[in-house]
């Protein structure tokens, strides 16, 4: 592993350093700069999370995401994917009604933090809203919710991206 790593690399091999050089098919066909293949990464998919700032006596919400999947049981601000087609306002209200039951004022949102994030596979751009909401949240697409006062969010296990949101807010 380490000979493929430091010494016959992909872009440029080292084939007079190699230990191999004399026993190497691919140097004797002419074929070292072309083998092996540089692999191809799949595109990055583009992200647009919305999550919604909401306030209670000094604490904001903040949901753990699912045990199992992407970025298990840390916290976040709660939220979702945008859909193709759908407003940040729409798309807000549908995942913090579908997330939490809540009901939210499309026409009360207040851009409060924008955070781009490059991930392994994904491009991730986060957009924070503060938005008048009502109901009591019941978590419906989260494990659990809590109120977490404003001072402690550094002291909690957030995604980056939230951490990033938090030092905005």
């Amino acid at each position: 592993m380490e000979l493929g790593a430091l010494v016959c690399t992909p872009r440029r091999p080292r084939c007079l350093t190699c230990p191999v050089r004399k026993d190497c098919r691919a140097r004797k066909l002419g074929l070292q700069d072309r083998i092996p293949m540089p692999r191809r990464h799949a595109p990055r998919r583009r992200i647009r999370y919305l999550c919604g700032i909401l306030e209670r006596n000094g604490s904001l919400l903040l949901a753990r995401r699912p045990l199992s999947g992407l970025l298990p049981g840390l916290w976040e601000l709660p939220g979702g994917e945008r859909s193709p087609g759908e407003s940040e306002a729409e798309g807000l209200a549908r995942n913090l009604r579908e997330r939490l039951g809540l009901q939210v004022e499309p026409t009360g949102l207040r851009l409060r933090a924008e955070v781009e994030q490059t991930l392994t596979h994904r491009e991730l751009q986060i957009r924070a809203f503060s938005c008048r909401w009502k109901g009591r949240p019941r978590p419906q697409g989260y494990p659990e919710v809590r109120w977490a006062p404003k001072r402690s969010l550094n002291q909690l296990p957030l995604t980056t991206g939230m951490r990033r949101v938090a030092d905005q807010l």
